[in-house]
């Protein structure tokens, strides 16, 4: 099984190139890198993993996105939530819930 086969419709109908709905924000990265600058699902997933930083308590999360300012958008499986996580907060994430909702949250400025 491929990592795009583990996140829910709304997150694979935008893979393999992604959904980038403004400038700076990808609500789902694309499943490969696409440039040196812009690394895709498969890499940050992997490279996260690899961070002694990385909290161990998120293995199980799948990241697919990010709003361009160091937050980003992880699918939590066992919960069928979608979470926003900046690495800076260690262990905690700050919002969670349906996908379309972590996505209207970014887009209207974190409120």
């Amino acid at each position: 099984m491929d990592i795009s086969d583990k996140f829910p419709t709304e997150i694979r109908r935008y893979l393999p190139h992604g959904f980038k709905d403004e400038v700076g924000v990808w609500f789902v990265l694309p499943l490969n890198d696409i440039d040196p600058d812009r690394c895709g699902v498969i890499t940050l997933n992997k490279w996260l993993r690899e961070q002694e930083w990385y909290p161990a308590k998120f293995e199980s999360i799948l990241w697919f996105g990010d709003d361009g300012v160091g937050n980003l958008l992880g699918w939590v499986p066992e919960k069928s939530s979608a979470i926003l996580w900046n690495p800076a907060d260690g262990c905690e994430y700050w919002y969670s819930g349906e996908i379309a909702a972590v996505w209207a949250f970014i887009r209207n400025n974190y409120e």
